[in-house]
């Protein structure tokens, strides 16, 4: 069994973290700058309804770049484990620990979406109802991206 080498080991670490700026820049602040004034409802849904892929690309861009946050953490681990074990492993931790909290978090979003396309949302709560619901699952997907930058800070103590 062939051992991979340190730099092969902190290439595909680079290369998975590149992988995450780009993906986090892209659904944390280009998407939500581009079709979310938290302020104006009528304006948001309105961004959505007219911008539904590149909403759904943030849905989508979320997804990949929890996969990406999956693996690299373990990446590093196999590549810092030699230099402090204990580290490496609270590293992973805090790291894994924020993903499942990302991928339940990322259900506000397709909430926001069913409301949108289903008339029938339209019809029984009304316009105002239903920019209220939009703005709330909205909402709460920014306090679950909140809660999960903690995870997000804490797993850089031990990598650092």
């Amino acid at each position: 069994m062939e051992i991979m080498s340190q730099n092969k080991k902190a290439r595909i670490a680079g290369l998975l973290y590149l992988l995450l700026i780009i993906s986090g820049f892209t659904y944390l602040v280009y998407i939500p700058s581009e079709l979310i004034d938290l302020k104006n409802a009528t304006k948001t849904i309105e961004n959505i309804r007219n911008s539904e892929f590149l909403f759904r690309l943030g849905i989508v861009t979320a997804i990949c770049s929890s996969l990406i946050f999956m693996l690299l953490p373990l990446a590093l681990y196999n590549l810092l484990k030699s230099v402090n074990n204990v580290s490496a492993k609270f590293m992973v931790l805090f790291a894994l620990i924020s993903i499942p909290i990302s991928f339940v978090n990322i259900l506000n979003k397709f909430s926001v979406l069913t409301l949108i396309n289903k008339s029938e949302y339209a019809e029984k709560f009304g316009q105002t109802e239903l920019q209220t619901q939009v703005m709330l699952y909205l909402e709460n997907y920014n306090n679950g991206v909140q809660s999960s930058q903690i995870l997000w800070g804490l797993w850089l103590l031990p990598f650092g």
